[in-house]
């Protein structure tokens, strides 16, 4: 409902009104001064990084680190891996 309290039931106009409210809320308390400088700090990395060339950010994966990764993943033993850790040292 709406600040007259009618229902919406259109989905643009659901999230515009959803938007509106999240960005009041947000924006209602600023952060306190000792915290100021985190803030600037990680608007200042977001900048950074969308700036950056995705091109640059293409890397190779050396097999000692692949290594690694699997060693890591195998030792936590997790479900989401199940069948992979199932496979035997072959993988």
């Amino acid at each position: 409902m709406t600040q007259n309290q009618c229902l919406l039931t259109d989905k643009e106009k659901i999230k515009e009104v959803s938007l509106a409210h999240n960005v009041e809320i947000l924006t209602k308390m600023k952060p306190l001064p000792q915290y100021e400088y985190i803030i600037q700090e990680k608007q200042e990395n977001h900048e950074e990084m969308m700036e950056r060339n995705q091109e640059e950010d293409d890397w190779i994966l050396d097999i000692s680190f692949y290594h690694k990764v699997i060693k890591r993943i195998k030792d936590k033993n997790k479900n989401l891996f199940l069948l992979f850790n199932k496979a035997g040292p072959m993988y």
